[in-house]
């Protein structure tokens, strides 16, 4: 969905110029990363590969065989000499180029782009020849999100972990707040599930530790709650907790 969207906001650019632009990412691909910065990355690559591509040239996102944490852009166009790799990624470097019909850039989207992809614990690589094409593929780490469930063991937490399983997640349990704590501390988590019935007070400590710790404070709270109209519940609220 996200590589189709910013397919749909380059379209005119690429109708304008004659370039035909395919999406070939499977259906139901899933990458975990965050999904404005890597929209980002996307709209940046395909459309530095419009700026250097021209009429009758195809510009295609793929997931290459055997990489799912892989998104790949690749074109027909006119190519990149290799002494030039380097240099393309470095903010330092001024390596913008007028495109196939006379387009100008500010030079720092791939660099941009490197950036975020390393902040992900990524890296971005091109391959290109001049005349040849260009591929540049945003690869990331071959890694599965970690849940935290709190809370006791039932039918709904039970359905939880296998629906979190299904989807790739690795699945940890606690009955509490404090031994969520000592969870979180041995390895900190990407998401918290916790039930406020089940954990009570300990609930809201926990977010009350988490928010205030400045290593864990944007680590992403999931209540779950009978009633809104709980006194437990509108605490958790205000730790921004959400329902």
């Amino acid at each position: 969905h996200l590589v189709l969207s910013q397919i749909h906001i380059l379209a005119h650019l690429a109708e304008k110029k004659g370039i035909t632009l395919v999406n070939n990412i499977p259906r139901n691909s899933r990458i975990y990363a965050d999904p404005k910065l890597f929209a980002a990355v996307v709209q940046n690559l395909v459309a530095n590969s419009i700026k250097f591509s021209e009429r009758g040239d195809t510009v295609a996102v793929f997931t290459p065989e055997g990489q799912p944490s892989t998104v790949a852009v690749f074109d027909t166009g006119i190519g990149i000499e290799p002494e030039r790799f380097n240099n393309i990624f470095r903010y330092e470097v001024h390596t913008s180029t007028k495109g196939s019909s006379g387009e100008r850039g500010t030079g720092l989207g791939l660099p941009l782009c490197r950036e975020i992809m390393e902040a992900h614990g990524g890296k971005l690589q091109v391959m290109s020849a001049p005349h040849e094409g260009c591929t540049f593929m945003a690869v990331f780490p071959d890694v599965r999100p970690r849940v935290l469930l709190v809370g006791e063991d039932g039918p709904v937490s039970s359905e939880i972990r296998e629906l979190l399983v299904n989807d790739g997640a690795d699945v940890e349990s606690v009955m509490n707040g404090k031994s969520a704590m000592d969870a979180i501390f041995k390895s900190p988590p990407n998401l918290i599930l916790a039930d406020v019935a089940a954990v009570r007070i300990n609930g809201t400590d926990l977010l009350n530790e988490l928010k205030n710790d400045e290593n864990l404070h944007r680590i992403p709270v999931i209540m779950t709650a009978e009633s809104t109209d709980d006194e437990q519940t509108r605490r958790a609220m205000r730790y921004d907790a959400v329902e």
